[in-house]
């Protein structure tokens, strides 16, 4: 198994994780007292880690997150959608403006409303670029879609900035009752993932290498959300041009 690190996750995103771990090896748990104590544990530590986020004062971001995600996906289908009604159109200048702004539209997701944030996010910047550019601008303007490419622009823009915000906050995982529930969690957590991985490979029960593959596949998800969510917050902070004196590292 590759090498992964927990410790780069946020405290939300370790949880998730851990529920579908959880589910991936419920039924082999069953049947071994070993594997099933150890699941109990990471049970009662996620339990204890859900607690404490669910008491944070920053909790409230992801019922936000939802609502603006929701409204900017709604602004996108009724962009897709007006730009469609003028595919048949008798007008044959509008006809061809429409099928090329629908060329852009499907260059990025005809259903980019199903991506994740991150995805989702990084598709609608680049098809609003594109729509920006003076031939594809002057074919939106035939179209009079300019308030809906504006609106759609507008609510993107709103969740990005909800979402940098909760990234700022939840990265902040220093509060110590977050700080102990997460350690405890992630350490308990990786121990069963190790072990599992040394059961399976030693060959101890058929099903283990498709739960092994499963774990690793949702590894390598979490492992990449974690790092977009760095890199994005590394950029941001490069585009505010680090003006900001830097801070001394810890040394603990």
């Amino acid at each position: 198994m590759k090498k992964f690190y927990l410790s780069i996750l946020l405290p939300t995103m370790l949880a998730a994780l851990t529920r579908r771990i959880l589910g991936y090896v419920a039924a082999f748990a069953a049947q071994q007292p070993a594997v099933k104590a150890v699941c109990d544990l990471i049970e009662s530590k996620l339990s204890e880690l859900e607690r404490t986020l669910s008491k944070d004062p920053f909790s409230h971001f992801t019922e936000r997150l939802l609502t603006q995600d929701r409204i900017r996906d709604d602004a996108f289908v009724m962009f897709r959608n007006y730009i469609e009604l003028f595919l048949k159109d008798k007008d044959s200048g509008r006809a061809s403006a429409a099928r090329q702004i629908m060329r852009i539209i499907r260059k990025y997701g005809y259903s980019l409303q199903r991506l994740s944030y991150i995805e989702q996010t990084d598709a609608i910047n680049r098809m609003i670029d594109e729509l920006k550019a003076p031939q594809n601008q002057q074919a939106v303007e035939l179209l009079n879609g300019v308030a809906f490419l504006e609106t759609l622009e507008a609510e993107s823009l709103a969740f990005e900035d909800l979402h940098k915000e909760r990234i700022d906050v939840e990265s902040e995982i220093s509060y110590p009752r977050i700080r102990a529930a997460f350690d405890s969690l992630q350490w308990t957590l990786r121990g069963l993932i190790m072990f599992l991985d040394g059961l399976s490979e030693a060959g101890f029960a058929p099903e283990l290498p498709d739960i092994i593959n499963n774990i690793e596949m949702e590894l390598s998800g979490a492992m990449a959300q974690a790092r977009a969510l760095r890199t994005l917050k590394d950029k941001e902070e490069e585009e505010n041009g680090g003006l900001e004196e830097p801070e001394t590292p810890d040394e603990n």
